[in-house]
């Protein structure tokens, strides 16, 4: 139990090793994206044109170089070898990535803050070298152009900050605010070039919004305005050729019409929907019976009389006779007398004896059993069966005796019974 316990904090361990090693891998690679001279700068130019950053990379591999010996370690202690060689080589491993790691935060430190200490200096002054400042001087301002490259985001932050101003106004530079104003406003002619035009986007939703939502190729371009525009008014001719052709197409339309009723019927007389099937159904059933029996009547004693016409039922009637023999009677003679003449037979040739028997479960008739009065022991010679009825009765015509009895009711198993009838 104790190995399982050591295997799991090992692993746990390890675990949160890799998770700090994740966390710090996503810092180093997302941090450069938050400071502010990095807002407009591509990935290109933050990540390989920044020697600092690239410092820092270098720096942070023994680092992680310290994590994964510290992953080792870990596995060593859950193997029970933490005072093995290899472990004690992994530490010593650790112990220099821990010092180099160390190192490389105090020396960017100290470069940082000798950065902090150069560029937050209000007046930075070169002098005692000689002709080095006027010669700077010169070289920048005696350039027909200068341009501010190769620091990140700089050229575009100043532009935003010129440009973005509500008022710019130059002063205090000596007569540089009147040379400027003389220059432009002296000269015969202004121009303003490096004006940026509308972009393609802007025009196209102009454009769309002229043609409107309807517009088609086909029908609404100038050119097919300008041929749809007849080229002269219609002449009194025309107009009248026009509706000598319409009167013709009138004239058709009232000689069909002619034979029209003087009072059709109104709309409103009309149904609103067909009559559906059970409309029509229900108007033939409530159609009175009477009107057509006379036709039913006819038609079916015509039916009976070809029946009767092409049916010879002489055979049949000779062998009905046959069966019945010629001292037949209906009192005597039918299957329900001749089935209860039968019933009331004594199996064993004595006097039958009338005997109610009851099936009943936990005191309640049980209706539709099956009962078999048996004479022997083994069930096997019914003397008499019968079912039950509503109130769980049955009335066996058994002569006396002892009768050995099985029960098969409704979804019950088999019961049996003894009974003496005298």
């Amino acid at each position: 139990m104790n190995r399982r316990l050591l295997v799991c904090s090992t692993m746990f361990l390890q675990a949160v090793t890799v998770l700090m090693g994740i966390g710090a891998l996503a810092f180093l690679l997302w941090e450069p994206h938050l400071e502010g001279r990095n807002a407009h700068a591509t990935p290109f130019e933050i990540y390989f044109e920044d020697p600092f950053l690239a410092y820092v990379y270098f720096g942070s591999i023994p680092f992680f170089v310290g994590l994964y010996q510290a992953i080792k370690v870990l596995g060593y202690a859950g193997q029970d070898k933490v005072f093995s060689q290899a472990a004690v080589t992994a530490v010593r491993t650790m112990k220099h990535c821990a010092f180099i790691t160390a190192g490389a935060i105090v020396a960017a430190s100290f470069a940082s803050g000798a950065l902090d200490a150069v560029w937050s200096t209000a007046a930075r002054t070169l002098t005692s070298y000689g002709s080095l400042v006027s010669d700077i001087a010169t070289a920048v301002w005696g350039a027909g152009t200068r341009t501010l490259t190769s620091f990140g985001t700089l050229a575009a932050d100043a532009a935003t900050a010129v440009w973005a101003a509500g008022t710019r106004t130059l002063s205090s530079y000596g007569s540089l605010v009147a040379d400027v104003a003389t220059a432009v406003w002296g000269a015969v002619t202004r121009t303003l070039t490096a004006t940026s035009a509308p972009s393609d986007m802007a025009k196209e939703s102009t454009l769309t919004a002229i043609k409107g939502a309807g517009w088609s190729a086909s029908t609404d371009t100038l050119e097919a305005i300008r041929d749809a525009i007849p080229s002269a008014a219609p002449t009194v001719s025309d107009i009248r050729t026009e509706l000598e052709g319409v009167g013709t197409y009138l004239t058709a339309i009232k000689a069909k019409t002619d034979n029209l009723p003087t009072d059709p019927a109104g709309v409103s007389d009309l149904p609103s929907e067909p009559p559906s099937a059970a409309d029509i159904a229900g108007a033939v059933l409530d159609e009175p019976l009477g009107a057509h029996t006379g036709l039913i009547a006819t038609n079916l004693d015509a039916k009976v009389s070809e029946v009767e016409a092409s049916v010879d039922l002489t055979p049949v009637t000779d062998m009905l006779d046959e069966i019945k023999g010629a001292t037949w009677s209906e009192t005597t003679d039918t299957l329900e007398e001749i089935s209860d003449a039968i019933a009331d037979i004594s199996p064993a040739g004595g006097d039958a004896i009338a005997f109610e028997y009851t099936v009943t479960r936990s005191g309640a008739p049980v209706e539709g059993a099956f009962v078999r009065f048996c004479s022997d022991s083994g069930y096997a010679n019914a003397a008499k069966t019968g079912y039950t009825n509503a109130l769980g009765m049955v009335t066996m015509n058994v002569p006396a005796g002892t009768y050995y009895i099985t029960v098969d009711a409704p979804r019950q198993a088999r019961a049996y019974d003894t009974e003496v009838v005298s």
